[in-house]
């Protein structure tokens, strides 16, 4: 039986194939129960992909096998002012639901961090929901809770 590699590779926001490819995937995250539970609005990807692009502070990474891809990660960088150093957050990291427990998330945060070195950050940040499944990678890659403890606020328009 054949063994497929995971290779991992910055998105081009203005490559139709990454895409398409992105929003496939950000698509079945939706549809997930850790995500919205249905799926994105119809003609939402120039939306979401151009808004990223816009934005000058969005990367993404996907992973492939055998050149299809089959998890992203969607990254911000803003900026610690307590370090004075750059700070990477994990928007959205998400693997296919049939490509799930084949280590492409650990792949998809192993290159997070090199992208996070590369840019001389501080740290990296996501937000975690207390019952996603995938907390147990994140703490085995040196992720938890910070100290002291913070919760996550929102005001939405």
């Amino acid at each position: 039986m054949k063994s497929s590699k995971i290779a991992i590779e910055i998105a081009s926001y203005d490559n139709e194939t990454h895409r398409n490819a992105l929003f496939f995937v950000l698509n079945d995250y939706a549809m997930d129960e850790m995500g919205l539970n249905k799926p994105l609005a119809s003609g939402a990807k120039d939306d979401i992909i151009d808004g990223m692009n816009r934005n000058g502070n969005f990367f993404s990474l996907m992973a492939s096998i055998d050149e299809d891809v089959v998890g992203i990660a969607n990254c911000v960088e803003s900026f610690s002012t307590f370090s004075g150093k750059p700070v990477i957050n994990v928007h959205d990291l998400a693997v296919l639901r049939s490509h799930r427990g084949k280590g492409i998330g650990k792949k998809l945060l192993d290159a997070i961090q090199q992208e996070a070195k590369k840019r001389d950050a501080s740290k990296i940040t996501m937000e975690v929901r207390i019952d996603n499944r995938a907390r147990n990678l994140y703490s085995r890659e040196g992720f938890g809770n910070n100290e002291p403890p913070m919760s996550f606020w929102i005001k939405k328009f």
